[in-house]
């Protein structure tokens, strides 16, 4: 008997120590500097999948990615893998725009209600995607907050992800990371041809690569402060490059660009 009440009490402390199973896979694939068995693709695969049914769709038409929309048979990049037979993907368009990250005094306390509010509120009806459980944390010193989107059905996209993709952690002075450096050549008069393209799809007003049309230029926040600087800002992805940008800027063209997670049997 005694032998039994020992082996319980081992069989406790195992759990204390090492949590209930599904913690490990508690970040949903956002690298803030600890998932390591997340697995980048800088090459994207461009996936049409239906968010409100959760499903792969075929029915999917340029008009779909005007800003804004959610509806229907949405064009998403594929751009990681977690480990956990969950695949992340990013959205070709912003579902929101002219909206500030937060106010100068509150950069400390990360995105502002009102970013993550409307994050919430206009996803919420892609019931076939799995609601969240994860959250994200950035902790530099001062700035030290943490995003919960648990009930959420997608989140923002992470400065440091955006590094892993495009494997360059350093930056100019200004804070800002290029995309494509020795690759890619922009021209706003022509076709630009850039590996990392879709990580900026959208945010050009004339092109004609990865099915820009004309509807004007526009950028997305990411979940990331910047902190080595005197003007609280946060990362926002621009024309190829992932810059610092003051954070109670609400410039029409600032919006929001959702991240989903989902089973990788339904597109592999």
């Amino acid at each position: 008997m005694k032998n039994v009440k020992y082996l319980s009490l081992i069989m406790i402390m195992a759990l204390m120590l090492t949590g209930c199973g599904d913690k490990e896979n508690s970040s949903g694939g956002i690298d803030n500097g600890n998932n390591k068995k997340v697995e980048y693709y800088s090459e994207a695969e461009t996936i049409y999948f239906n968010a409100e049914t959760g499903k792969i769709c075929n029915d999917y038409k340029e008009e779909n990615s005007e800003r804004s929309n959610t509806n229907g048979c949405l064009k998403w990049y594929l751009y990681s893998d977690n480990g956990d037979k969950t695949v992340n993907l990013l959205l070709d368009h912003n579902i929101s725009n002219s909206i500030a990250w937060n106010t100068r005094e509150n950069l400390v306390n990360g995105p502002s209600d009102e970013l993550l509010t409307t994050l919430k509120e206009n996803t919420k009806k892609w019931t076939g995607v799995d609601d969240r459980k994860d959250q994200y944390t950035l902790n530099l010193g001062e700035i030290n907050y943490t995003i919960d989107y648990k009930g959420y059905k997608a989140r923002l996209i992470s400065g440091e992800e955006i590094k892993e993709i495009v494997k360059d952690t350093s930056s100019n002075q200004n804070g800002d990371i290029y995309f494509d450096k020795s690759t890619c050549k922009f021209d706003r008069d022509s076709t630009p041809k850039c590996q990392y393209g879709w990580l900026f799809d959208r945010t050009q007003s004339d092109c004609k690569n990865y099915g820009c049309f004309n509807e004007g230029g526009s950028s997305y926040w990411t979940s990331t402060a910047y902190s080595n600087d005197s003007y609280k800002t946060a990362y926002r992805v621009y024309l190829g490059f992932l810059s610092p940008t003051t954070i109670d800027s609400k410039d029409i063209s600032i919006g929001i660009r959702p991240v989903i997670t989902i089973d990788k049997s339904l597109v592999k």
